[in-house]
């Protein structure tokens, strides 16, 4: 059996299951909803079926994994302080089972609030960052999050950990939580959001059947995976194959008329001519144009081809001075107060 994004693990390992499911996670369903394609490509790496990907380290990640950690340990401390907290230890690939065994029983004996709850019904595996029981007696999860604004990804997490309540006839409350970055509270009505995660999830795993059911690794552009194109493992395909992806400013939505009308790299594109269904003459030729310029040698002394778009509105730029200064703002994504 294999867990989408960590341990292989065999059947008799958590007790339950079928030998050679797939488990998967809400950080499964969030990749899905990111990119289909890349999460069926690394379903086939585990299956064996083509090489694991080097795991390249990404500096932003580490250090918002850092301060994720920080946020999610402010908030148990917070609540320690209020009251008694049923804390579950995050348990090794094979007593899997074990934990949500005392999650239940930790439900069963009215807890009032549970940390890293964990749930698995032979399919999904989570762990809830926060279950915390409400006056009326149900109970209602939160979820610490670094981002300052609610997402879909995260709402799905929440809505997730819901349902896995309702399946051990757990009381759940009417509202989820998300504990932003900002120590602002986003709320959420959990019927606004359970049917989308029921839709996400019965897609999931459809697709996770199809692909253990294919013995063949999935190909770039299969049809039956949604691809952003933009992620690591499309953008590896998208160098190999020279995708029209590679042409500055393209939408996957322009990508897919190009595709139906037979183009699909950035050479197709640059040698094409005619109509395309969908895509409007002068952006046609815009991209075209663009198209022609990243695959044409640039002229002798020049580090690459160019060409006025518009002379007009260069015209209207000062005259270069020597005292000009350029000056790039940006904001820290992850800067926090204090």
């Amino acid at each position: 059996m294999y867990l989408l994004g960590g341990e292989v693990t065999g059947n008799e390992a958590t007790g339950s299951g079928a030998p050679g499911t797939v488990v998967y996670s809400a950080t499964d369903l969030s990749a899905a909803s990111s990119c289909e394609w890349a999460l069926m490509r690394g379903l086939d790496a585990r299956l064996g079926r083509i090489p694991k990907p080097p795991q390249l380290q990404d500096d932003m990640l580490d250090r918002a994994a850092v301060l994720g950690d920080a946020h999610e340990l402010r908030m148990l401390n917070r609540l320690r302080a209020e009251g008694p907290v049923t804390e579950i230890d995050r348990p090794a690939p094979q007593h899997i089972a074990v934990a949500a065994a005392e999650t239940a029983a930790a439900f069963a004996a009215g807890a009032r609030v549970i940390f890293q709850a964990a749930f698995f019904d032979g399919r999904f595996l989570g762990y809830a960052d926060f279950i915390l029981k409400s006056e009326d007696g149900s109970y209602e999860v939160y979820d610490t999050k670094l981002a300052r604004h609610a997402k879909v990804t995260a709402l799905l997490q929440l809505a997730a950990y819901s349902e896995q309540l309702q399946l051990l006839g757990v009381p759940v409350g009417q509202k989820v939580y998300l504990l932003l970055g900002d120590d602002t509270t986003s709320e959420h009505r959990l019927q606004d959001i359970l049917p989308v995660y029921r839709r996400r999830r019965a897609r999931l795993e459809q697709i996770i059947d199809e692909r253990v059911a294919d013995t063949s690794p999935t190909p770039w552009g299969d049809p039956r995976y949604a691809a952003c194109g933009r992620c690591d493992a499309c953008e590896e395909q998208v160098q190999l194959h020279r995708d029209v992806l590679l042409v500055a400013g393209m939408r996957m939505t322009q990508r897919a008329r190009l595709q139906q009308a037979g183009i699909g790299s950035i050479d197709q594109l640059a040698r094409s001519s005619g109509a395309v269904d969908g895509i409007s003459e002068s952006t046609l030729a815009a991209m075209r144009e663009q198209a022609i310029l990243q695959v044409e040698e640039p002229a002798a002394g020049q580090p690459l081809a160019w060409r006025v778009a518009n002379p007009r509105a260069l015209a209207a730029l000062p005259v270069p001075d020597a005292g000009d200064i350029f000056f790039d703002f940006e904001g820290d994504p992850l800067y926090q107060e204090g």
